[in-house]
């Protein structure tokens, strides 16, 4: 056997190959033999001769069934759709739910941050290259302007007030907001 009718390493098919596959592979004729069908008013579902025997027709042709065995099969599949559909269920809950509680702890973290920011422990400015920094408060508080005085422990008390009720109307204020993006319809659910 020469060469050119055992190399392996081309891209298409030699006539060698070709022939040795047409001998094992694609579609060959056989003929069917008596095996190959069901005896006639057999079961399409046990395969065996049809006791107290009913008929569906779907078109042309009519499928021939027990009894038994057909409404077994109709509960069966009536249990796997009922199986499907409370899976199907569950996941939109489990999909809603993590919707709702991202919704919820963004909200949060949105709450957080400007709280932060109302209560001068962050404040974002921004640099020449556009990206935000963040000074604490120490960094506020080490750092004095001109004309500014120092305040005195009378004022500190006023000021510690006047924060308290900033953050309380911005507490009222945001669950506002919340109850908004919650209810865009202006209605509440009934509690």
């Amino acid at each position: 056997m020469s060469h050119s009718k055992r190399n392996t390493s081309l891209a298409f098919f030699t006539s060698y190959e070709r022939s040795l596959l047409r001998n094992s592979w694609g579609s060959q004729s056989t003929r069917l033999t008596r095996d190959s069908f069901l005896p006639f008013a057999s079961c399409r579902l046990c395969l065996l001769p049809a006791r107290d025997p009913v008929a569906c027709s779907g078109g042309s042709k009519a499928d021939v069934f027990c009894r038994e065995c057909a409404l077994n099969d109709l509960v069966a599949q009536r249990k796997e759709i009922k199986r499907l559909e409370r899976e199907w269920e569950d996941r939109e809950i489990d999909k809603d739910e993590a919707e709702r509680l991202n919704k919820e702890e963004d909200a949060r973290r949105e709450l957080e941050r400007f709280e932060r920011t109302a209560q001068g422990l962050e404040v974002n400015g921004v640099i020449s290259n556009g990206t935000s920094k963040k000074r604490k408060v120490e960094e506020l508080e080490s750092a004095e302007l001109p004309g500014s005085r120092k305040m005195k422990s009378g004022d500190d008390k006023v000021d510690r007030t006047v924060r308290a009720d900033i953050i309380e109307k911005l507490h009222s204020l945001i669950s506002w907001y919340i109850c908004r993006l919650r209810h865009p319809s202006g209605f509440l659910e009934s509690m």
